[in-house]
């Protein structure tokens, strides 16, 4: 005989019934349960098995009172076309709706897998947000693909990532097939005079007159100056940015064609750049002067080369093409001579040094979000235990595995989608909160927003974790046969599903384990970092920057004869104990470079001369750095700009020129092959100190004593015994005492500079650290929760137990065997993720290596006593099991 196929709609109406029929026998029994201290509760049992016998034999004689007229009314549609697909739209609906009951009946289930799911969503997103405008976006030019920088290096490697003489950037202009446009530029600071009554240090670009050619920009007011307009001399005009015109010109278009006064020099402003510019080499410059090539004094600098690539012309020809101009220059001027060139895209040159850490950040809240998935679906998995009887009876009336699946994915999708909600919560606070502690070397960290690409990256993950997380429950829907659905409640569940809670806390562990290890090597790179030797004290100075305009100062003497009076004045502050004045502060990837010799080299035809980071300073300058002297003196009153030309070299610099003596009263002179006036004395030899930055090795240094080699802008560093913040205000006064259009700029302190050179890595630390406190939280919820269902499931078998002779202390270790293992089953599978993801984290590790068996150890050490705490709560409750009670529900 055929089978009558059931409606779905009738199939779904009587499953409606008897699972509400099964929540009022649930409700009996827990009566029974409650009233089972005061009379037999057999009574109630045999009632509400009774009861719900009734329900069910009513049910079956309502379908097949109904069958005939539903089953004619379904085949009359045909089961498909519009009907069809609206029965299916309102199965949905119904899906949908009771889903949401569920979960109303579920509160702290709900709420759980909600928040759970919220971290990791949350979290994910304001990454990704990152990851988007930092990495993804095009840079905000016309056509930024077609953009390189052009570096230079000399072919010994010696010199690396350097800039372009002027006679070579005249060269390239010409090569039109290859370049659009050559633009070059010089970084400048300038002193700005406001109304001739307040100075302001500001930073700026010499540019050539193609410069904004290149970046395709073009003036909001007032238009550029030309290479054609600048070509015979000097033309004193400026271009400005927005953010300047507002602040210091008052946001007037009537501010065209007004002076302002730069380094004592009228300028004109003839136009505004938009709002919405960013210079690439950095976001500090304001002001933007003609570069000049012709007798400006300004020829013997270097350019910053910036190329706009002719359509179809490939990076690799440009570079070769640049070298070609070195090449046929390096001929005749020794100068070109071993110097060549490497492009580098305009995106690459902005974002490769901070790629690798944002990636790695990006991973690291990849794996938050993995291990959030697997907490749900532990969480679904044993909630879906629970519900055996409700999928038996759906199974018994019809329901197939897939429609049980599709009704376990809606209520996932439900989850998820609360989680999801929240998560855009999480992700705003996150994402202001990453903005605002991100360090400024991160490009364009300003323009994070969750815009609507972000917001559909939320969506996909949210729809991605609703299906990861219900994965396991829906594999299991349905598998149980009919009767085991209908026992009685409180069975012991199924040993597949105990296996694969285990195997989720097992995942879980592992994860938390490789995100754990990489933050540990984060915080070690940190620490090693932090106790490098810097070659001054970090502690107790202040330092701040001054510059003199050539106008007030016209002469070197001048410039000298301002400091030394400063250095005098400050001396005499309450407190202070030191006071110097250098070109260059450490750690600020400042300075000039230049190239030594000795006349031992010269006398035994060494060509190679040897590169220096060229610096200057006053007399106390090592003394407030705190840098030691190691033999020889510090500048003083000796070394005047008319006596003899005196040096002091770094110990690095002193091994390499004299491996073999003493250094103090020999003579170096400047290139491989100097002149008579090209020779210094060495006086002194000092520590080595790191300018560029903290993980790099010293470079040799050469010290030119201030008065013999004055420039305007000098660093000043004071030293004092208390606060030394405190020493500013009073510091700032004493500049303004002696000359009030003086400015005092960049204020700090040297511990403030080195904290500011470690920033990108302290910044990406933190977000390691909040990632694995977080993931470390989600691990131990995860054990526990999975060890306190399964204690709850067993209490019978555990009360059994414990009737028949089992101690408390058996009891707990069983429960504590079982958690335990799966921790440690975790700790191996994730040490040995760990040996394989750590890898990728190598070029942002400093002297720790990325197997670091301290670091992995410690993690394991972490995880196995925060797992075996996870543990021991649920194994504490289970050796509390009263086994008469337990007894009497039976």
């Amino acid at each position: 005989m055929t089978r009558r196929a059931t409606p779905p709609r009738v199939a779904d109406w009587i499953a409606g019934l008897l699972l509400e029929a099964d929540d009022a026998r649930r409700l009996l029994d827990d009566l029974a349960d409650e009233y089972a201290e005061f009379q037999r509760p057999h009574r109630l049992w045999l009632a509400a098995d009774v009861w719900y016998l009734r329900q069910v034999l009513t049910s079956v004689w309502v379908l097949r009172r109904t069958s005939a007229t539903r089953t004619r009314g379904f085949k009359a549609q045909g089961g498909g076309g519009v009907t069809g697909g609206s029965m299916g739209i309102e199965s949905l609906a119904r899906d949908v709706g009771y889903a949401f009951r569920q979960l109303r009946r579920s509160p702290t289930f709900t709420l759980t897998a909600a928040l759970t799911l919220a971290l990791g969503i949350g979290a994910t997103t304001a990454i990704f947000s990152v990851v988007r405008t930092v990495l993804l976006d095009a840079l905000p030019y016309d056509h930024p693909e077609r953009i390189v920088r052009a570096w230079a290096h000399t072919d010994d490697g010696d010199i690396t990532d350097f800039s372009f003489r002027v006679v070579e950037y005249e060269q390239l202009r010409g090569r039109s097939d290859v370049f659009e446009a050559v633009g070059a530029e010089f970084p400048a600071s300038f002193t700005v005079l406001i109304d001739r009554q307040e100075a302001h240090q500001v930073q700026g670009r010499m540019i050539t007159g193609d410069f904004f050619d290149v970046f395709g920009t073009v003036p909001e007011l007032g238009t550029m100056f030309s290479p054609d307009e600048i070509a015979a001399g000097d033309r004193v005009v400026a271009v400005v940015t927005h953010g300047f015109w507002t602040r210091f010109l008052g946001g007037d278009p009537a501010a065209l064609g007004s002076t302002i006064d730069i380094n004592g020099n009228p300028f004109t402003v003839v136009g505004v750049l938009p709002e919405s510019y960013a210079h690439i080499s950095g976001t500090d410059a304001q002001i933007f002067i003609p570069f000049t090539l012709g007798t400006s004094g300004w020829i013997a600098h270097w350019l910053d080369l910036f190329v706009r690539l002719q359509p179809g012309v490939a990076a690799d020809r440009a570079q070769g093409e640049i070298n070609a101009v070195l090449d046929a220059i390096g001929e005749t001027d020794r100068r070109s001579a071993g110097w060549h060139a490497t492009v580098e895209e305009l995106h690459e040159m902005v974002v490769g040094d901070v790629r690798p850490a944002i990636w790695a950040t990006f991973a690291m809240v990849g794996l938050v979000l993995l291990i959030a998935c697997v907490n749900v679906a532990n969480l679904t998995l044993a909630r879906s235990t629970t519900r055996t009887e409700e999928l038996s009876v759906r199974r018994a009336l019809g329901a197939g595995r897939g429609r049980l699946a599709r009704q376990l994915l809606v209520e996932n999708l439900a989850v998820a989608s609360v989680g999801g909600v929240l998560g855009l919560g999480v992700a705003m606070v996150g994402l202001r909160a990453v903005v605002a502690a991100a360090p400024p070397s991160i490009p364009r960290i300003a323009d994070v927003a969750l815009d609507p690409l972000v917001l559909g990256f939320s969506a996909t993950v949210t729809l991605s974790t609703a299906v990861l997380f219900g994965l396991a429950p829906m594999l299991q829907a349905g598998r149980g046969a009919m009767h085991p659905g209908l026992a009685r409640r409180g069975d012991g569940g199924s040993p597949s599903r105990g296996g694969l809670l285990g195997g989720l806390v097992v995942s879980e562990v592992a994860l938390a384990l490789m995100l754990l290890v990489s933050t540990g090597l984060m915080v070690r790179t940190l620490a090693e970092l932090d106790r490098q030797e810097l070659g001054f004290q970090r502690g107790g100075a202040a330092t701040f920057r001054v510059s003199v305009p050539s106008s007030r100062y016209p002469t070197s003497a001048d410039t000298h004869d301002f400091y030394t009076r400063l250095r005098a004045e400050l001396m005499s502050l309450p407190g202070v104990t030191a006071v110097g004045a250098g070109s260059d502060l450490p750690v600020s990837g400042e300075g000039a470079v230049a190239s030594v010799t000795t006349a031992a080299r010269v006398e035994a035809s060494v060509d190679e001369a040897v590169t220096v980071l060229q610096r200057r300073a006053t007399a106390g300058f090592f003394g407030a750095l705190g840098t030691p002297l190691l033999s020889g003196r510090e500048f003083d009153g000796r070394d005047r700009a008319d006596g003899e030309t005196t040096a002091i070299i770094s110990a690095s610099l002193a091994r390499t020129l004299f491996p073999d003596g003493e250094a103090v009263g020999q003579r170096i002179g400047w290139g491989s092959a100097p002149d008579e006036d090209d020779w210094m004395t060495v006086v002194g030899v000092v520590g080595d100190v790191r300018y560029t930055e903290v993980e790099a090795v010293p470079d040799p240094q050469l010290y030119q004593a201030h008065p013999q080699s004055a420039v305007r802008q000098m660093a000043v560093v004071v030293r004092t015994d208390g606060d030394p913040l405190a020493i500013v205000d009073p510091a700032r006064n004493v500049v303004r005492s002696l000359d009030p259009l003086v400015p005092v700029y960049d204020v700090g302190t040297l511990n403030g500079l080195v904290d500011l050179a470690l920033a990108g890595r302290r910044f990406t630390m933190m977000l390691f650290a909040v990632f694995g406190t977080v993931a470390l939280a989600l691990t131990v919820g995860g054990i526990y929760g999975v060890l306190a269902f399964v204690v709850g499931r067993r209490r019978r078998e555990i009360g059994v137990r414990m009737a028949l002779g089992a101690r408390s202390g058996d009891v707990s270790g069983l429960v504590l065997g079982q958690g335990l293992r799966f921790v440690l089953i975790g700790l191996v599978l994730g040490g040995v993720g760990a040996l394989g993801a750590t890898r990728l984290l190598e070029s942002l590790l400093f002297g720790v290596p990325a197997t670091d068996p301290a670091t992995f150890g410690a993690v394991a050490i972490l995880l196995s006593l925060v797992g075996w705490a996870a543990c021991w709560i649920p194994a504490r409750r289970a050796a509390r099991t009263d086994p008469m009670a337990v007894l009497r529900e039976e």
